[in-house]
């Protein structure tokens, strides 16, 4: 069972260590439509483990939330550096935007003992952690949505091609679409901070377009 929250500057913290399968914390963590921003931080789990990110706005009829892992955050399949998760399969640590009023990890198989805390702040970070890190890219235009490489970022700058003779369609987590996205015409660029490329989708008109993007980690 999760011992007691602990209360600090703008935030809520919850510990916990159980080795039996189910809701971790048994009731959820009520943000109180105050704390915006759970951080999820594994420190003890054993092979094969997986804690499911759920919340809602009533305490019950969970669904799943998406999480960034933070860069160094733990051990283990740290190598996605920023990825986009649903689920803790290692001890690490994950962070993100709340958007329900409650929050629970779900143990779906018991395999041992999990330990780590969950907690509830006002503020977050921008995610995920910045690494002093950034890259470019080119992506050849499509008549089918595309999505930009998993990886994580702080910020990006997209610009579509000089030479274009159509346009693109740029949409946020969600297919690109004609009638629903952000239209770029030759040499415009738009800019944003999001946590990860792979947030980005892409709706070419001609295969023969093209996007180029300059991201910061």
């Amino acid at each position: 069972m999760p011992s007691a929250s602990a209360a600090g500057a703008g935030s809520i913290i919850r510990q916990f260590s159980t080795s039996s399968s189910g809701a971790i914390p048994s009731v959820g963590i009520d943000s109180l439509g105050i704390y915006k921003w759970v951080t999820v931080h594994v420190t003890s789990a054993p092979a094969s483990a997986r804690l499911d990110f759920v919340t809602a706005n009533i305490d019950s009829n969970y669904a799943t939330v998406q999480l960034f892992r933070a860069r160094g955050g733990g051990t283990g399949s740290d190598a996605f550096g920023g990825a986009i998760e649903t689920s803790a399969i290692s001890t690490g640590l994950w962070h993100g935007p709340l958007p329900g009023r409650y929050f629970r990890l779900g143990y779906n198989t018991s395999v041992g003992t999990v330990t780590g805390t969950i907690m509830l702040s006002q503020a977050g970070a921008v995610p995920p952690f910045g690494s002093g890190t950034g890259g470019t890219g080119k992506l050849t235009a499509s008549t089918s949505n595309q999505v930009l490489s998993n990886s994580g970022c702080r910020s990006i700058t997209l610009k579509a091609g000089r030479n274009n003779t159509g346009a693109l369609y740029i949409a946020l987590n969600a297919t690109a679409t004609a009638t629903t996205s952000i239209e770029l015409y030759a040499g415009e660029t738009i800019s944003m901070d999001i946590g990860n490329l792979a947030l980005v989708n892409v709706l070419g008109t001609n295969a023969t377009d093209y996007l180029t993007y300059m991201w910061i980690g």
